[in-house]
Order: structure tokens, then C-alpha cells, then sequence
């Protein structure tokens, strides 16, 4: 780590002790699905691959994200978000 990068760390970890060693609070928007709907939504791209024989690269985002909101997993959630999701486990709907 270069010293530049290093020198704001410590010096927070001298002004706060172990605290300051933390990560800071970042602004941003606040996800929009919890880790469980998240598991939901690859359960589901997986078990509508073997209801209907398809694989999951068949399955589009537009159409899973459609289905999770038709199931109540979650509510409105884009299609981006649905493939960010996915493509953490190397699925490619």
C-alpha cells in the first residue's frame, strides 16, 4: 500500500484506537434487496430452468425480474440489478 494511501488510516487509527481502523460510513443508495430475497432469486433462475427444461442462459433479466415481483420475492427491481445478482454465482440469465 503506498504511503499515501496508508497515512489517513493511521492517523484515524491514532486519533480513534481500533475504531479508526474501520471502514468509514459511505453514502449511497442502501441495497435494494436483502440477502435473502437475493438467495430466493437464484433459487428461482435455477428451479425455472428445470421446470421447463431451459437452460438459465435462456432466461432473461427483464423476465426473471418480472417473475420475482409476480411471486412477491421482491417488489420492483430492475433487470440490472437482477443479472448483478446472479452473475455473482456465474449465472447467466
Amino acid at each position: 500500500m503506498p504511503a499515501a494511501a496508508a497515512r489517513p488510516i493511521a492517523l484515524r487509527a491514532a486519533e480513534r484506537g481500533l475504531r479508526g481502523l474501520n471502514g468509514r460510513e459511505r453514502s449511497g443508495r442502501p441495497p435494494s434487496c436483502t440477502p435473502s430475497q437475493v438467495t430466493e432469486a437464484k433459487a428461482l433462475a435455477c428451479r425455472l430452468s428445470a421446470e421447463t427444461q431451459v437452460p438459465p442462459a435462456r432466461w432473461s433479466c427483464p423476465e426473471l425480474a418480472t417473475e420475482l415481483a409476480a411471486r412477491g420475492i421482491t417488489g420492483s427491481v430492475s433487470a440490472s440489478t437482477v443479472g448483478r445478482r446472479l452473475t455473482t454465482d456465474a449465472l447467466k440469465p
